[in-house]
């Protein structure tokens, strides 16, 4: 006779059973770089990694966002490679970057879509970063090093150059749109989303303190310029907790919770602190806490 105490136990033991099959099944996908530390204005490689369950293919491969610190030169993605989507269990795409800010690069978030059983999944990747170090770090280092991005200077012709001065006004003034067109600053709730994502994700690295502290320094510094339109990633930390008083948003729990934060990660930056992996990952708990209770009042 089947008792309801052994119905509840066949729909536990199919819970974890589905629990445990979707785990197995999802992908993985990590960027790595060829090198941790790289010079102003260095070429080198950001690969792709994607492992795909068994019976899954891949969707669409994600790009590599470019920004003012990340010029992308080359992607090695070829025909075989996307025909290889469909097939293989690991796959990869490389991209060719040079890096023209000095500081940390972490890679921004990214996500890749694999269809699995006629379901469509989506997995995030696991970012990266590179050290640049400042052109003045090495005082007997004397090597000439580009400091800007290249320039590319193109020369047109005489007939080129009358056929661009004939261009149609309508379609000049269409590009003239396009140009200037700007999406506005993130609203304060896109911010905490951004600066959590980087947390948990910076979290999931295992970096030394040395690197940890100062990113989770400049995500806080990210988000009080994408929430109170302050430029803080020109500011020093005290100039930081001066500015933040002065916008009269934040009460002053919050502001002291701040100022403890960007001094711990001073501490690390500048005065060689070493703390324990278990200190780390407080410090991360500890500014998420504080984000999330800073957004509440923003």
């Amino acid at each position: 006779m089947i008792t309801p105490r052994l119905l509840a136990l066949c729909f536990c033991s199919l819970l974890v059973a589905s629990v445990l099959g979707q785990s197995a099944d999802a992908a993985q996908a990590r960027l790595e770089a060829s090198t941790t530390r790289a010079q102003l204005g260095e070429v080198l490689e950001i690969t792709l990694i994607v492992r795909l369950p068994e019976g899954a293919s891949l969707v669409e491969w994600p790009e590599l966002p470019e920004d003012e610190t990340l010029d992308v030169l080359s992607d090695e993605l070829d025909e075989a490679t996307e025909e290889a989507a469909s097939t293989a269990s690991e796959l990869r795409r490389t991209w060719r970057v040079a890096l023209w800010r000095v500081g940390t690069y972490l890679s921004p978030s990214m996500t890749i879509s694999y269809r699995l059983g006629g379901a469509i999944l989506s997995e995030p990747v696991q970012s990266v970063s590179v050290e640049v170090p400042s052109l003045l770090a090495d005082a007997d280092d004397l090597s000439p090093r580009p400091s800007i991005p290249p320039l590319d200077l193109v020369v047109e012709s005489a007939w080129m150059t009358l056929l661009l001065v004939a261009i149609p006004t309508p379609l000049l003034a269409l590009l003239i749109l396009r140009f200037f067109r700007r999406d506005g600053p993130p609203t304060t709730n896109q911010a905490e989303q951004l600066a959590i994502r980087d947390l948990e994700d910076l979290a999931s690295q295992n970096l030394p303190p040395g690197l940890a502290y100062p990113l989770v320094a400049a995500i806080l510094r990210d988000f009080l310029q994408n929430s109170l339109q302050i430029s803080t990633r020109e500011m020093t930390s005290r100039e930081v907790i001066d500015a933040v008083r002065e916008d009269g948003m934040l009460p002053d729990s919050l502001r002291a919770d701040l100022a403890e934060l960007l001094e711990q990660a001073d501490l690390v930056k500048f005065a060689r602190a070493e703390p324990d992996s278990a200190n780390i990952a407080r410090f991360i708990r500890f500014a998420r806490r504080w984000l999330r209770q800073a957004s509440q009042v923003l």
